[in-house]
């Protein structure tokens, strides 16, 4: 079943965020792909096509909202959401800075919630025509 779904992109260097999200996804049908590091996440999205993207806020290198302006530039993938990750020990909360991000999630983080909140993105995406990924 694995993909069936369609691929989410987890842009992460801490691998225990990668590992929750991919525990709670992929059993659901969703394949899941990573970049670990801010200059990879262009190249991964345009190769790979993911539905979704989730960055990591404290993520080092290139600042987030810096890739995410980028991937919101980039005519191919403008309309691809993102969900910023979050740790509960943070100071970053939700930047919501125009920048296709439609919501935050705190790690660690209720699987019931993250499949209800990535079925609830990506329906609402397809029903609003906004598939990113017909490129």
């Amino acid at each position: 079943m694995k993909g069936k779904r369609g691929k989410i992109l987890v842009v992460d260097d801490y691998t225990l965020h990668i590992s929750l999200i991919r525990g709670c996804l992929e059993p659901e049908g969703f394949e899941i792909v990573t970049a670990d590091n801010s200059y990879k996440v262009l190249d991964v999205i345009l190769r790979e096509k993911p539905a979704l993207m989730f960055i990591n806020l404290s993520l080092p290198g290139m600042e987030s909202n810096k890739i995410m302006k980028l991937v919101c530039d980039d005519n191919k993938v403008k309309a691809m959401p993102i969900l910023t990750i979050n740790s509960q020990n943070s100071d970053l909360y939700d930047t919501r800075s125009g920048h296709n991000v439609i919501d935050n999630i705190f790690i660690p983080v209720k699987k019931k919630n993250l499949i209800s909140k990535v079925n609830d993105i990506l329906i609402k995406n397809d029903i609003m025509g906004m598939k990113h990924n017909q490129v």
